[in-house]
């Protein structure tokens, strides 16, 4: 349970960041993600990292349940894997998918889930439950 509370807090703060980052920076966002998805050497490297980091989570915590273990395991274990091998096996139709969430009103959508999800993990990773 331990590693539980650490990968909380680790993904909890991250998806904090990341959120802010995104509903702030919407053009930095935008303009990043057109250069990224311009580029296939960056999409592989990219989908690697996401198989890479999805695997090493999934192997540490195995947990399905519906509390905020599950939600790290499915958010940042099963969902990056996926991902990953969208990004190295159907490049062309992830590319596009990804695109259209980094426009408009769907980046602040995102931002604003990351940063729930974020303090949800936040508020469960710092809590003494134990």
């Amino acid at each position: 349970m331990k590693l539980s509370f650490f990968l909380a807090k680790l993904f909890g703060i991250y998806s904090v960041i990341l959120g802010l980052y995104w509903v702030t920076k919407q053009e930095k966002v935008h303009k990043f993600s057109k250069e990224l998805f311009s580029s296939p050497a960056l999409l592989t490297i990219t989908g690697l990292t996401n198989i890479s980091v999805g695997l090493l989570v999934l192997l540490i915590h195995p947990i399905f349940e519906l509390d905020f273990t599950g939600v790290i395991t499915i958010l940042f274990g099963a969902f990056p894997l996926f991902r990953g091998l969208l990004r190295l096996f159907v490049i062309e139709k992830e590319s596009e998918m990804s695109k259209k969430w980094t426009q408009g009103y769907r980046c602040i959508t995102l931002g604003v889930f990351l940063l729930l999800i974020g303090t949800y993990l936040i508020y469960n990773g710092f809590a003494d439950w134990a």
